[in-house]
Parts: structure tokens; C-alpha cells; sequence
């Protein structure tokens, strides 16, 4: 689908087909300086990513790789009200609102998922806000006007039968926030952490050898910027969690055991002003001979 000049979504233009792979098309668009976005629908198991815009140029060649792991969290830069296309948590007067992707994939395309169980909650200063909507989709949440304390949990877990990894998402985020006033938006301060290894097209790695994950914080806070940044990872579905060797504030260094399994990734993150953020992704990716 195309973006208009004011950079609103326009009219999907294009009529879904379920076929299988792998497959090869052609497309035709304009090569007029109009930004296009291609979307990615995998029908039986609900996942869906979206492509960023870009603007095609003739005789040029363009590759895109969407439903990779490590399927997470994301938080893009962005302003304005949180909705489809904008991920993030913005507060207006009173009213919270969150659009939070909780299984972006490893390229950063915002991503919707078909989900087994959904569990978030918002407390301010100890109690909780009652959520209209959820957050994967979008939620908005009455809030006190003074300055106070919020935890924010979001935990949602997917049929590991139609979607092998990222069964689990779970982060919890603490965070101060005061009433802003007028109609304007503004961001609040919550970060997550994004992996993105070089994992096979069916997000697999090799058992036994060493491996790196490349890791970007997105939000309010950088790996630059975080105050304290730590990682554990687990290697037999979350039983038991060691720590994570981080280098040079960009990846993780891992050693993968012998035996084929599955790597379960944990973030925690404290930035300058005290917001957290502890975040799990049980079942990151497998690992094969």
C-alpha cells in the first residue's frame, strides 16, 4: 500500500492470496517518489509484519527479509498519539494510550500475532488502572493528574505449534509520569531491548559452536545511555538463567551447547532517571546440528 503526501496510510490496494513457498511474483509500482510498503501475513497462525515505506527507484534492486527471529519487543523513534504504524506509550492530560508490539521481528518490522493468553496490567503508585483495549493492539488507561509511580506488564504467549520461537514475550517496565497538559502527546519513558542475530530463515543457529547476537535498546534509553544493562540466558526453556556476556555495548557472546535446544533471552535494563525494564523471551531461537 502506498503513503500519501501527508503521511497518513492509504487504501490497501492489494487482494490477499494464500499461497505457498516458495513463491515468486512479480510487482509493479510507481517509480515517482511514492513510498510504498509491502506487508507480510502468515494466515494460519495470525502473525502479521509490516514493511517500512520506501520510495522505489528504477533499475535499482531492493531486498527486504521479513519473520526472522528474535521476535521481541519494539519501540521505533517516534512522536505523536501511539496507533497502528506508530508503535510506543504517550500520555495526553490524563489519558495513557500504548500501542506496543510485543513480537516485532528481527528486522524491526512492527508485527501483530495470533496469541494463546494475554495478561497486562498498569498500577499507579500501587493501584491498578482499569485498560480499555489491550496493548498489543491499542489500550488507553485514565490515569491520576500528579506525578507518580507506574509498573506496566505486558505477558503474551503464542501456540508454539504454528510458531516455533518467541513463544513467550513477557516485560515489565517501572516509570514515572505527571499529567501533560493541552492536546499534545507526549512519549513516556519506557525502553526495550531488540536481538537481532544471524539466524537462518527459520530462526535457527548452529548447536555447539559460539555465537553472536547483536542487541539494540530502542525507546527513551541507548546501550550508551542506560545506566545498568545486564542479560541472561537460559538453554533449557527458562528452568534455569546464567549470565550473558555483553561486548562493547552491541551483542551478546554465547557459547550454544552440544546438544540442539533452545536459547531463552532476558534483558534488564535501569536508565539515568530510574526506569526499568525487565524483559523475557522464552524460546528466542533454536539451535540445530
Amino acid at each position: 500500500m502506498p503513503l500519501t503526501p501527508i503521511g497518513e496510510f492509504a487504501a490497501d490496494f492489494s487482494t490477499p492470496t494464500q499461497r505457498q513457498l516458495p513463491l515468486r511474483t512479480s510487482e509493479y509500482v510507481l517509480g515517482n517518489g511514492v513510498k510504498w510498503s509491502y506487508s507480510v501475513h502468515q494466515w494460519e497462525s495470525g502473525n502479521a509484519q509490516m514493511g517500512r515505506f520506501t520510495a522505489y527507484q528504477p533499475k535499482k534492486s531492493y531486498t527486504a527479509r521479513f519473520n526472522v527471529g528474535v521476535f521481541g519487543p519494539l519501540l521505533p523513534p517516534g512522536e505523536g498519539e501511539p496507533r497502528w504504524g506508530r508503535p510506543g506509550i504517550a500520555r495526553s492530560g490524563n489519558t495513557i494510550k500504548a500501542h506496543l508490539p510485543m513480537f516485532g521481528d528481527s528486522d524491526g518490522h512492527e508485527s501483530s500475532s495470533g496469541y494463546t493468553e494475554l495478561e497486562s496490567s498498569l498500577r499507579a503508585d500501587g493501584e491498578e488502572i482499569p485498560a480499555e483495549g489491550d496493548p498489543l493492539d491499542i489500550a488507553e488507561y485514565t490515569v491520576p493528574a500528579g506525578d507518580g509511580r507506574y509498573e506496566l506488564s505486558v505477558d503474551a504467549s503464542r501456540d508454539p505449534q504454528l510458531l516455533a520461537v518467541s513463544t513467550r514475550v513477557r516485560a515489565q517496565w517501572t516509570f514515572r509520569s505527571a499529567g501533560v497538559s493541552g492536546d499534545s502527546w507526549a512519549r513516556l519513558p519506557l525502553s526495550v531491548v531488540r536481538f537481532s542475530p544471524g539466524l537462518s530463515l527459520t530462526s535457527t543457529a548452529k548447536a555447539g559452536e559460539r555465537f553472536q547476537v547483536p542487541f539494540t535498546v530502542e525507546g527513551t534509553a541507548t546501550a550508551r545511555t542506560a545506566k545498568k544493562l545486564e542479560f541472561e540466558v537460559s538453554y533449557d526453556d527458562g528452568r534455569t538463567w546464567t549470565t550473558a556476556r555483553a561486548v562493547n555495548g552491541t551483542h551478546l557472546s554465547l557459547n550454544h551447547p552440544a546438544q540442539p535446544g533452545t536459547v531463552s533471552l532476558r534483558a534488564k535494563l535501569t536508565d539515568r532517571d530510574g526506569n526499568t525494564l525487565v524483559q523475557t523471551i522464552d524460546r528466542a531461537y533454536l539451535t540445530v546440528r
